[in-house]
């Protein structure tokens, strides 16, 4: 009887072993199936013809020859319908002191319907990369196709969405992804509408071009816990096709966290682990790998606020822990990216300036101002710095208005985004504290952009809700060494000079 449960146990156990591994091989040649030929070297930034223009090392970007310091800010111009403002806004971002602006274009918002595009009057988009050219901004171009931004459909054409013949962004249904080639077809006729407005304003096609990458995609995580969550066509297909169209700079990524989506740079994932070289199979990436970042959330309602009480409306402080936790890791995560990469620089795509609000809140975007308070912005872009992030784009420092059908079914009309200029145009504080901080950043910025960081910091802070990074722009002799000293609850942060 014993044996013969045994023999029963071991068959079953068999079968089902053989099982598992038979629907795994063909589960394994599902998600190997490429229908785009190309690999990641093959559409990769020409260095060589182009380096001397732009390049990148392991610490910064370089432009013309020089190390650059590029700070940006996300500039939602169809949230903006009103092309007279544009200027005003973007002197506003120029006068903050950033340098850059990253341009989400929605592509809903240039197509009512299908096989129609408009570029004119509040589309005109030559006119607005005219405009970043005239005051000298650098832009960082992202068409999408999906822009996420707290838009409907993520700027997907609502004709699009409503064809029940169309798997957009390739979701075949919950947590699986297949090739669809309508999706991809629709995908591609709008970048054939866009990328040519685009292309003669790139750095790499005349001296005073403007635009200096290209982000495709957003928020596109490759895997979750092990298991894929895109395939590599659905990135690969977009490259392939703006390599076609004419676009020569680089290619930029920007992750939902820094878990290295799309960074493996061999075509077959060798020396990743058996899972990752047998199972997910075909890797790729782009150029450069960027990250989001929103590490400080607003509480969802506010300790007394009822109006039906007489009460005293408090926050909460801030979690001791939450910008440590947010930003500690980033750049050693970052260097174990860069080396797959070859060398690539920590690149924020998207660092939190404010929060976008829902209906079901129960705050208002001044409740939400007054929880961050004057310092937000200025702490978390201290904060990137100290990690060595010398390509980071703030979103946003000016929200604008939904418009219509623009905002996302979880957001309302507003998108002040309690940020450095409220919606109604009035400067806040967020903004004064920040351009004190990239006054300083820009008078040193030779410096900074040269720095590492030092594992061994010479200052101990005595405050336990501080934290002291320290980088030094000569790792031998150190002879000047920039202290970050990042306050953990909320208070005021300084970017302090030590010379030796």
């Amino acid at each position: 009887m014993v044996l013969s449960i045994v023999y029963t146990s071991v068959y079953w156990g068999t079968v089902a072993f053989i099982m598992i591994w038979v629907g795994l091989f063909f589960l394994r040649k599902k998600i190997h199936e490429s229908n785009v030929s190309a690999t990641s070297q093959d559409v990769a930034y020409n260095q060589e013809r182009f380096g001397a223009i732009l390049d990148w090392s392991v610490k910064n970007i370089i432009i013309h020859g020089k190390p650059a310091l590029i700070i940006s800010g996300e500039f939602q111009y169809w949230r903006i319908p009103d092309r007279s403002r544009w200027e005003t806004i973007l002197r506003l971002y120029k006068s903050l002191g950033l340098n850059c602006v990253r341009i989400s274009f929605h592509w809903g918002y240039h197509s009512p319907n299908q096989g129609v595009y408009h570029y004119n009057g509040n589309r005109d988009v030559s006119y607005l990369l005219e405009l970043c050219e005239k005051l000298r901004l650098y832009v960082i171009a992202s068409p999408g196709p999906y822009i996420a931004s707290d838009t409907q459909a993520g700027g997907i054409p609502l004709w699009l969405v409503a064809n029940k013949n169309i798997r957009l962004r390739h979701l075949h249904c919950s947590f699986w992804k297949k090739w669809d080639p309508n999706y991809y077809a629709f995908s591609k006729e709008w970048f054939e509408s866009l990328l040519p407005l685009l292309v003669p304003h790139q750095i790499t096609e005349k001296s005073k071009g403007c635009i200096i990458a290209v982000q495709l995609e957003n928020k596109l995580v490759e895997r979750q816990l092990g298991f894929p969550m895109a395939i590599a066509d659905e990135l690969k297909s977009l490259t392939v096709a703006s390599r076609a169209l004419g676009v020569t700079v680089p290619l930029l990524t920007n992750d939902l966290s820094d878990e290295g989506s799309f960074t493996s740079k061999t075509n077959e994932n060798k020396n990743e682990g058996f899972w990752k070289g047998f199972f997910l199979g075909p890797g790729f990436s782009l150029d450069l790998y960027g990250i989001s970042k929103k590490v400080v959330f607003a509480p969802s309602l506010i300790k007394g606020a009822d109006p039906s009480t007489t009460e005293e409306a408090i926050w909460d402080s801030w979690e001791p822990s939450i910008v440590s936790k947010g930003f500690d890791q980033t750049e050693e995560k970052s260097k174990v990216v860069g080396a797959v990469l070859s060398g690539m620089p920590v690149v924020i795509s998207e660092l939190q300036a404010g929060t976008a609000n829902y209906p079901t809140s129960a705050l208002t975007y001044d409740d939400i101002y007054s929880f961050y308070g004057a310092e937000l912005t200025s702490i978390l872009l201290e904060s990137a710095l100290s990690q060595g992030s010398y390509l980071t784009s703030l979103y946003t420092p000016y929200g604008g208005t939904n418009w219509g059908t623009l905002g996302s079914p979880d957001t309302y009309t507003s998108y002040d985004h309690a940020s450095c200029i409220r919606e109604y145009g009035h400067i806040s504080g967020q903004y004064r504290k920040l351009r004190l901080s990239l006054l300083f950043i820009r008078s040193f910025k030779e410096c900074i952009v040269n720095s590492e960081r030092d594992q061994m910091p010479f200052t101990t802070v005595s405050e336990p809700d501080i934290i002291n990074s320290c980088r030094n722009d000569d790792e031998v002799s150190r002879e000047k060494r920039f202290h970050v000293p990042q306050t953990q609850s909320g208070c005021r942060t300084d970017l302090l000079p030590k010379f030796k």
